[in-house]
């Protein structure tokens, strides 16, 4: 017999298929609800400003998009990625694989990595040829090249991170050294921006920014560092701070304004450049910036037409504007009569059984014959 772990919500003894599904109570539909819905609030942060129906192959090799690679269609031994708009039209239902989002790519959709042409935008070249991939494209992620989800439970080392350099995926327990999971709970690993130890190895700048703005952001720095307006910044900070370890190690950074802080001197920015790192100078690159324009884009669109203005305008059609208001009006009672039987048998906990629906459904129907009986 199955039953949930209220005993109250027992399932009717004379049921005894064990193949049933567990019986869930409308608190977790509530609380399944709320998942779903923080669910559709990070898809509007990554998604709200693609458009849907179009191939972003004509503006080039955007700052930032989400990214998919398809394992369906793509040549073997290949890497490619598509945009959101190929995802959906030229690729659905095939074997996708969520990029999450990525700089400065051309979509490739329909190329020669491909064997069909796009739907959404045919005239392309053969190859992107400014458009970097890694194991990502293959499913694979971390320094322990494992895929995500992973394919045994027994795997699962829990949540990623991205590098804001490479881009590529980690888990935190195997990029840091000293991990330690209570410190994780209490979210000493949490940040706006992350670089794999790898990126501040080619980037070794990052180490004395970071120890500059840990020190700047400290409650004991009585003696913040004065810097000449005219002099190169990296040098000033380099010197006040010449025992600084170098070692190469991932860095988190707590908060994305620390972009500010790079020294924007032409020495300095030769240096970002030849490093390849340049986008590091610009807020516009980071996800936060990235969130806030789709957010933005996504409360802008027009709102769907709610389902009662869609029966209004599908019985007045049929009918005339009278009959429309009326079965609006029956529509909106039993909306509200329904809603106030559910919170009820929320409260309560309670399953809700077939016999129930019908209970509620035959009151409805007594009290509209009462009505049309003159009774009421």
């Amino acid at each position: 017999m199955t039953m949930s772990t209220n005993k109250d919500c027992e399932l009717e003894p004379e049921n005894h298929d064990q193949s049933v599904d567990p019986i869930i109570s409308l608190n977790d539909v509530l609380n399944n609800e709320e998942a779903i819905q923080e669910q559709i609030l990070e898809a509007e942060a990554l998604l709200g400003g693609q458009d849907d129906s179009v191939c972003t192959y004509p503006e080039g090799y955007k700052p930032r998009q989400p990214l998919y690679a398809c394992r369906t269609c793509t040549k073997d031994g290949m890497s490619a990625g598509i945009c959101y708009g190929c995802s959906l039209n030229c690729h659905d239902g095939h074997d996708l694989i969520e990029l999450y989002t990525k700089r400065n790519f051309c979509c490739d959709c329909g190329n020669s990595k491909f064997n069909s042409k796009c739907g959404l935008y045919e005239e392309k070249l053969p190859v992107n040829a400014r458009n970097s991939y890694g194991h990502n494209f293959s499913g694979l992620y971390c320094v322990c090249d494992k895929p995500y989800p992973p394919t045994d439970e027994s795997e699962d080392l829990g949540t990623m991170v991205q590098c804001n350099s490479c881009e590529d995926w980690f888990h935190l327990q195997h990029v840091i050294d000293g991990y330690n999971e209570a410190d994780a709970a209490n979210g000493a690993y949490e940040g706006d921006e992350m670089f794999c130890s790898n990126c501040v190895a080619k980037l070794p700048f990052l180490i004395v920014y970071t120890s500059f703005i840990q020190t700047k952001n400290s409650s004991d720095n009585s003696s913040p560092l004065v810097i000449d307006l005219n002099a190169c910044k990296f040098e000033a900070i380099k010197q006040s701070n010449s025992t600084l370890n170098m070692d190469a190690k991932t860095l988190i950074i707590k908060d994305c304004n620390w972009r500010a802080e790079l020294c924007k001197c032409q020495k300095c920015i030769n240096m970002y450049e030849d490093a390849n790192c340049a986008f590091l100078t610009e807020h516009e690159d980071t996800l936060q910036f990235y969130i806030a324009q789709n957010e933005h884009a996504a409360s802008s669109k027009p709102a769907e037409k709610p389902i009662e203005r869609e029966l209004y305008d599908y019985v007045a059609e049929k009918q005339s504007h009278d009959v429309a208001l009326m079965v609006l009006s029956g529509f909106e009672q039993m909306k509200s009569q329904l809603n106030a039987f559910m919170l009820e048998k929320a409260k309560e906990n309670k399953v809700i059984k077939k016999e129930d629906v019908e209970n509620f459904f035959e009151g409805l129907r007594a009290a509209k014959r009462r009505r049309m009986d003159g009774d009421d």
